[in-house]
């Protein structure tokens, strides 16, 4: 009893620690007391507390008080900072703080929406106003209600400051008196193709209106769109304003509209899809056009229409315009092109003369491997011919030949104009190769780092373009050891001779830079030291970019602001100090998310969210989620999952802690399932990569409705169960975008212990390792692999019985939309090899699930058009009762396709897959619908 007590105390005493952890509140150390701060807002007097102890001392000097007084108004939005000496030395500091918009209040209008005025105003809740910008505000609605059709409006603007100052209320009266009325709409219309009515109607404005600009803009759009349509494709406004009288109530609206002609432009002889008529319009810029002139047709129209057929592989397109322009006096004008575009024109060969070191085999790989996609499929493009030969000279100058040339292309036509061939004329002239190199005016780095960066050799050749990355590299290696304005000066191409060469490098180093201060502004709520704990820099740092982008990716990162910036300021030559001004603005701190949704594998669902995050500005955060769904078939029970979360940052050192909460049901095949979970835990970000966690959680669940084998089952899961586990979890993570990614990996490794010692009444333990890799093929093609295992088992008191299966619930099983397509969610997994895994009523039939787990998912993805893919994909995999029935070959494989649409929050993805080796009694497929990558 007394080692049980033991147990117990112990165990009490670990979790409490764990739990205790995470709400560990940050100590600050108190300001001196020889600085006094009065100021309304509590958080800014905190804030120029701190500042005035940490940048003044006891003796304080006239000129290091004025120093501080204007650092701390570069640092913080205040209206007035007014400091006095009193007894003893004390300084007594009075600030009165720049208010934040609390509410935009506007009262008087009649005619125009509230929601209009605000949108001119460019000001919004929560942005800084001093006093002295309301003359400009006021200035800027005057000129928007005149525009609007009230040139009399009077305008009376007052901030109204809270009692604590922090926050202000913008009040805006606006009186909009008599507006200015149209007395006169004069038209001026060089033709009516539809009567004056039209116009006006399509106007939407008449005499006795008021003179209200963004209407007049809104109906010069409607003409046009209109003209437009009724294909009068050279019609203009040239002129539409309104003429004020004197006293500007009353206007004449001028209206200058040149309607021309109706223009219909058409095209015969294109069949292809690549040739449809939306192509050809943008070929010839008919969206832009308004002359339609002779010089349009020929400069313009039939050049572009040549144009594009050569890029596509047809040179001999022949294009005849069948246009009469002295029918633009009538009423309807007819523009036809009649396309003969003849063959396509395959590349047959392409010939060198005059090379001497390369050997033509040698020029054709490099110039078919440097040409653009139709000259590599054999297709005959002039201008891809050309653009290829350019890179080909500089093939020819990476390997030292500066002075190579390359003649345009002469081209050839077998008879029937199906083939071509191409010859170039090389001059390759003398080679140019390194010799030695010559560093002038380096201090900080030796000689020997130079030559070692640069990688040049006694007879290689002189590379300008790899040179010229070498330099970059130099001065970004300066950069990063704090030389900011470093210069590195390299030859210009013409300026290397021919033959043997000294290459010769001149560095002018420039100051040492350091960060005098880093000035911290507009976080009004949260707390500098939150702030500054995300830094890489600090005052007196070197100067050092690769930090400075690492401080602004860790502040973004902590999700508490719209914006960051970082502003390098106040440069000083004399000294090589400047400083670095970050500038935030902080989001809201509430949040409230209502998603809904629907996949195959859950059903219809909804999901709400409600977050707060940055608590009291201190960077914690705090949400509480729920979820409901139903599943689409074999529905007995709501699924339900209700979550409540903790997050307190930088809990130990550079580890951040979390604690979870959850409530939840969920259906399975074989049984339902009660559960309920406490997860506490620990994690950190070693490199922007790698993030390793560690976590307890406590879990209490309770199986019902079991509808499997009795066989199957052990005594844990015949009954309430409660499990006490700690995990390591780790996290390599190198794609390119978290929710759309095209190239990189994502790697996890999830160990998780179960154990008596951690309040489990099962001994097991579990691991999964998950592998995703996304490979570029072809442009926008890409290629997705995941490859996951797992492996599980039961050790000491749990073995000693006899059970060797883990919990029912955390045994392994496959199928669905994210392990094996084509077969329903957790269907595959200990069900013997002639019976049919199809999740049918018959227990015998139904995945028991396994100790370990092999499955993969492969996909190619084809771009489609604005944002979506097409698919095809094929899958294996299985789960095995124990370990030892591992075999990687002994899989379930599928194979189908699908659709992806790329969103901001992921892919939507809608697969089909087919089962490859299917047994009798199973479905030959699956639909399955889901959203994220695999």
């Amino acid at each position: 009893m007394w080692t049980l007590n033991l147990d117990l105390n112990f165990r009490s005493l670990f979790l409490s620690f764990l739990i205790g952890l995470l709400f560990l509140g940050q100590v600050s150390a108190l300001p001196s007391s020889f600085v006094q701060v009065e100021c309304p807002d509590p958080h800014l007097k905190r804030q120029a507390e701190i500042f005035f102890s940490d940048f003044l001392d006891e003796d304080i000097s006239d000129q290091r008080l004025s120093e501080a007084l204007k650092r701390f108004f570069l640092k913080y939005p205040v209206n007035e900072l007014r400091t006095e000496r009193l007894e003893g030395g004390r300084i007594h500091v009075v600030i009165k703080p720049r208010p934040l918009i609390r509410n935009i209040e506007v009262n008087g209008l009649k005619t125009l929406k509230r929601d209009s005025i605000k949108e001119s105003l460019n000001l919004r809740e929560k942005d800084e106003l001093n006093p002295g910008q309301l003359e400009d505000v006021k200035d800027r609605l005057k000129k928007y209600l005149h525009y609007r059709g009230f040139p009399h409006a009077d305008v009376s603007i007052l901030l109204l400051e809270l009692e604590d100052r922090t926050e202000a209320d913008l009040k805006i009266d606006i009186t909009e008196n008599e507006p200015c009325i149209v007395e006169e709409i004069d038209w001026s219309i060089d033709r009516f193709p539809v009567t004056q009515a039209d116009f006006a109607s399509w106007l939407n404005m008449n005499v006795g209106d008021r003179c209200d600009g963004k209407h007049l803009e809104q109906g010069i759009e409607n003409i046009r769109s209109e003209l437009k349509d009724r294909e009068f494709l050279s019609a203009a406004i040239d002129r539409s304003e309104i003429i004020y009288s004197k006293n500007l109530s009353r206007g004449r609206l001028v209206l200058e509209v040149r309607v021309g002609s109706s223009v219909e432009v058409r095209f015969r002889g294109n069949t292809f899809a690549f040739e449809r008529d939306s192509m050809l319009r943008k070929a010839i810029a008919l969206e832009d056009e308004r002359k339609f002139n002779q010089a349009w047709v020929e400069a313009t129209a039939i050049s572009g229409i040549k144009d594009f057929y050569r890029k596509r592989g047809y040179p001999h397109a022949q294009i005849q315009c069948l246009d009469d322009p002295a029918s633009g006096s009538k009423k309807r004008r007819e523009i036809v092109f009649e396309i003969e575009r003849g063959p396509k024109v395959r590349l047959e060969e392409i010939h060198f003369h005059g090379n001497r070191f390369f050997p033509e085999k040698r020029l054709q790989k490099e110039i078919y491997s440097l040409a653009p996609e139709h000259i590599r499929s054999g297709t005959f493009v002039l201008d891809e011919l050309n653009q290829a030969s350019y890179d080909l000279i500089a093939f020819y100058q990476s390997q030292g030949f500066l002075r190579a040339k390359i003649s345009e292309p002469r081209i050839s036509f077998s008879q029937d104009q199906k083939y071509a061939s191409a010859s170039f004329e090389v001059s390759e002239n003398e080679r140019s190769v390194f010799s030695s190199l010559r560093i002038q005016g380096n201090r900080h780095f030796s000689n020997r780092f130079v030559e070692d960066l640069f990688q040049m050799k006694d007879g290689d050749p002189i590379n300008p373009l790899k040179l010229m990355e070498k330099k970059e590299e130099l001065k970004k290696a300066y950069q990063e050891e704090g030389f900011k304005y470093v210069d590195v000066q390299v030859p210009d191409i013409n300026s290397i001779s021919q033959g043997r060469v000294t290459y010769e490098v001149a560095i002018q180093e420039g100051p040492l830079v350091h960060l005098r201060d880093v000035i911290i502004r507009g976080n009004r709520h949260t707390e500098e030291y939150v702030i500054r704990r995300e830094l890489s820099v600090a005052a007196g740092d070197r100067y050092d970019p690769n930090r400075i982008r690492d401080s602004r990716r860790a502040l973004l990162r902590l999700g508490f602001f719209e914006s960051v910036s970082f502003e390098e300021m106040n440069h000083d030559p004399t000294t090589g100090q400047e400083d670095l001004l970050i500038t935030l603005r902080e989001k809201k701190k509430r949040s409230v998310r209502i998603r809904p949704g629907f996949s195959t594998d859950d059903g219809a669902r909804g999901a709400v969210e409600l977050g707060y995050i940055n608590i009291a500005g201190t960077g914690r955060s705090a949400t509480a989620q729920g979820r409901v769904n139903r599943k689409v078939r074999d529905f007995r029970v709501w699924e339900h999952r209700e979550m409540l979360t903790y997050r307190e940052p930088h809990l130990i050192g550079p580890m951040s802690g979390h604690a979870h909460f959850i409530n939840e049901r969920a259906e399975e095949r074989q049984y339902d399932i009660d559960r309920r979970s406490v997860i506490v835990g620990l994690n950190t970000e070693i490199t922007r990569w790698f993030r390793p966690q560690l976590q307890y959680e406590l879990e209490f669940r309770n199986p019902f409705n079991i509808q499997i084998d009795p066989a199957e089952l052990s005594p844990i899961d015949e009954q309430s169960a409660r499990f006490g586990s700690v995990a390591a979890i780790l996290d390599f993570d190198r794609r390119n975008d978290v929710l759309n990614p095209t190239e990189g990996s994502f790697h996890r490794v999830d160990f998780g212990l179960y154990h008596n010692f951690f309040w489990s009444e099962a001994d097991f333990y579990r691991l999964t390792v998950r592998n995703s890799m996304f490979f570029p093929l072809y442009r926008k093609i890409r290629f997705v692999l995941s490859v996951r295992f797992g492996f599980s088992g039961t050790y000491g008191k749990t073995t000693s019985q006899g059970i060797s299966a883990i919990p029912i619930e955390k045994r392994f099983r496959l199928g669905g939309n994210n392990s094996l397509r084509g077969f329903g969610r957790n269907c595959i997994g200990g069900v013997d090899s002639d019976l049919p895994e199809n999740c049918s009523d018959s227990v015998l039939q139904q995945a028991p699930g396994g100790n370990s787990m092999f499955n993969f998912m492969a996909e190619v993805l084809f771009p489609l058009f604005d944002g979506f893919d097409f698919a095809v994909f094929s899958d294996g995999g299985n789960a095995y009762v124990s370990n030892s029935d591992f075999n990687p070959f002994d899989i379930r494989n599928t194979a189908g396709v699908g659709l992806r649409y790329n969103t901001f929050f992921g892919p939507l993805r809608l697969d089909f897959g087919i089962k490859l080796d299917r047994r009798p009694g199973e479905s030959f497929g699956e639909f399955h619908f889901a959203v994220g990558q695999l």
